[in-house]
């Protein structure tokens, strides 16, 4: 009989990585990708920065146990039983520490009479490091980054400046290639791809809208943030504090929202696509309905350049540039259920991943910052000597982070190596 444990957390793409029926020590399994599997005697772990990890093991005789314990031996010290909170604990090293460690386990069987069996043999391991890994910097661009996006497959990537040049690579696992270039003439303010092609849409200081197709549709004021929903709707937040919104399809305006007393500074939508919330220089934080376009909830909050839904629509995050923090707001009520003080100085940005795990804050000394689950832990970050930032970017896929600053930089990072087995 086989048992696994799952230490800290299943993701999805573990689901699809079943173990081989028996793997030997002279032929481990290559799944394809980041995927391994292979039975080691005595399993390692060497990790700078924090893994997940699934053990599986052999119960052998001890079919009657009625539970199963984990012990830990961490660099070489005698083996502890350690519990899921402790384990979920192991894999995340102090900012101060950047030395590797060496973790054991095993696992031992619990029987009805409480009594605790000799620890089982470790048949195979499957783990994820999370760690970083930087791309050269892209070349193309000379103005300050004003907008970055990804497409939905995460294989595009594209950056806009202040020059009004917008610039379009393809990346993948180890390279970026490519490098397309479209002038709009005029500084572009932000840039959004459809959710389900490669199209993407600008909102430009003339006035316009741009699309990547060329087409151009005049706006009846400078738009300063958009997104795009589904069904072929854009959101457009404008200078005169007034949301639009536009047909992609038919390249309509559809409707006009008197939104805010000020310019629109930040406007996202749910990624359930229920809704869209909106931010502007008079203060307030909005939510709105995105079938109806009626008012759902407003509450006061810092005027801010960014803000960020929560993958599972229920909570949406607000920048406060000044304070170099980030509010999380319930959706029911817009009352604040967390703040996260980043230490960024000129905080300018911060997003979170569809994989609701991932959160990144860009901005000055220290340029960026990357937390785990809403920025309950920091992820420790190699040493990089990186410009001052203005934007950064998170692929659907999570798995990249694309940076934006000054004098066109742009960097990609890989953010997620994967999984991978050691022995």
């Amino acid at each position: 009989m086989r048992i696994t444990f799952l230490l800290v957390f299943a993701l999805p793409v573990l689901g699809a990585c079943k173990l081989p029926p028996e793997p030997t020590l002279d032929n481990p399994y290559d799944l394809g990708g980041d995927y391994f599997v292979f039975p080691p005697k005595d399993v390692r772990i060497y990790s700078q920065y924090y893994s997940v990890v699934t053990i599986t093991w052999s119960q052998g005789s001890s079919k009657s146990s009625s539970g199963f314990i984990v012990e830990r031996s961490v660099n070489e010290q005698p083996f502890e039983r350690v519990d899921s909170l402790d384990i979920q604990s192991v894999f995340f090293v102090d900012n101060t520490v950047k030395t590797q460690y060496s973790y054991r386990y095993r696992v031992r069987s619990i029987f009805g009479n409480g009594s605790v069996g000799t620890p089982s043999e470790v048949l195979g391991i499957v783990y994820r490091i999370r760690g970083t890994t930087s791309y050269p910097v892209l070349t193309g661009l000379s103005g300050n980054i004003t907008a970055l996006g990804f497409n939905w497959t995460s294989e595009l990537i594209s950056a806009a400046d202040d020059n009004g040049v917008v610039r379009t690579w393809s990346i993948y696992i180890g390279t970026v290639t490519g490098g397309t270039s479209l002038s709009v003439g005029a500084p572009i303010t932000s840039l959004r791809y459809a959710p389900n092609n490669d199209t993407f849409v600008m909102g430009v200081q003339d006035s316009s809208l741009r699309f990547s197709s060329g087409q151009r549709i005049a706006t009846p004021s400078v738009p300063t943030q958009l997104d795009w929903g589904f069904g072929g709707m854009i959101a457009c937040g404008f200078q005169d504090g007034k949301i639009r919104i536009y047909d992609s399809n038919t390249k309509q305006l559809t409707r006009t929202i008197d939104a805010h007393a000020g310019a629109v500074s930040s406007l996202r939508f749910s990624p359930d696509g229920l809704s869209f919330a909106s931010s502007a220089s008079d203060g307030l934080l909005k939510l709105w309905n995105a079938a109806s376009f009626t008012l759902m909830q407003s509450a006061p909050s810092a005027p801010t350049s960014t803000l960020a839904f929560t993958a599972d629509s229920r909570q949406v995050a607000v920048v406060d540039t000044a304070a170099g923090s980030a509010t999380w707001y319930d959706v029911e009520d817009l009352t604040p259920t967390k703040t996260l003080s980043t230490g960024i100085e000129a905080l300018r940005w911060l997003g979170i991943g569809s994989d609701n795990f991932t959160t990144v804050a860009v901005g000055e000394n220290p340029s960026w910052k990357v937390w785990e689950h809403l920025g309950d832990r920091e992820f420790l970050l190699p040493s990089a000597t990186l410009p001052a930032l203005t934007l950064a970017a998170i692929s659907p896929s999570s798995r990249f982070v694309l940076l934006g600053g000054a004098n066109g930089y742009v960097q990609p990072w890989l953010f997620d190596n994967g999984w991978k087995a050691v022995n």
